[in-house]
């Protein structure tokens, strides 16, 4: 019961593991209370994900809705004084206030329900991702030609680069990596024939730790070199080269 193992939950969730991953994680879920509760959390938010659905307004919705306002009234109707006693709001008053109340509670509670499961939608979201980020590490890892450098630093930080050129997938790892800068970012580049091509932009933590999975222009790299960038990253290196290593 590693801490990759009970990972995978969220991608077995929602049918995203390969079929030997799955054949693991199934055999895992025989011994394992925790995945299985987390598994089942994961599919019923994923069934009230199905449910939500957006749909374009109908082309004449605006031309209908601007005709209606020219012929609405904007302020409301004067009031009109009723006979003396009270009339038939001044009777129906005592019945309207406990509806009032139901009518405010129920806004509360969907307001409450809406709320949970923004956050559980939310959370199977990173969840998912985090999984397919752990099953794309691990492919580059378990792959036949896999290959392991260190690139050389300016500071003390430990950067390493796992790539597999068959797969044409990467995994970049630093730690004790500073902070590039509130408005900056680091950015890896991988040259192909002497042209640097972008490869992914990533902020470490407060450690100076990130993990980077690069998905293409893997084969056939000659070099890896990491820059510092503006916001948003850049379309050729404009910053200074904090690590870089021959492939």
């Amino acid at each position: 019961m590693t801490a990759d193992t009970h990972a995978l939950a969220g991608a077995y969730a929602v049918d995203a593991l390969p079929r030997d991953e799955r054949a693991f994680f199934e055999r895992h879920l025989g011994a394992c209370d925790t995945c299985r509760n987390e598994v089942d959390e994961l599919r019923e938010t994923a069934a009230l994900l199905a449910l939500v659905s957006v749909e374009p307004a109908p082309p004449a919705l605006r031309e209908r809705v601007l005709a209606a306002a020219d012929v609405t009234r904007q302020l409301p109707p004067e009031p009109v004084a009723g006979p003396r006693g009270g009339g038939m709001g001044t009777r129906l008053r005592p019945f309207l206030a406990p509806v009032a109340a139901a009518l405010a509670l129920a806004v509360v509670v969907l307001g409450t329900i809406t709320a949970d499961l923004n956050r559980r939608v939310d959370e199977l979201g990173d969840r998912v991702v985090a999984a397919q980020q752990d099953s794309q590490v691990l492919s580059v890892l378990a792959a036949d030609d896999a290959q392991t450098v260190e690139l050389k630093t300016t500071g003390d930080a430990t950067v390493r680069l796992l790539y597999s050129p068959e797969l044409d997938r990467a995994v970049l790892v630093t730690d004790g990596l500073p902070a590039p800068g509130e408005e900056s970012v680091y950015e890896l580049w991988l040259a192909h024939d002497g042209e640097p091509v972008p490869a992914g932009l990533f902020r470490p933590d407060d450690e100076g730790r990130s993990l980077t999975v690069v998905e293409s222009n893997v084969s056939g790299a000659e070099l890896a070199a990491i820059t510092v960038e503006p916001r948003g990253g850049s379309a050729e290196p404009t910053g200074p080269s904090v690590a870089h290593t021959k492939l």
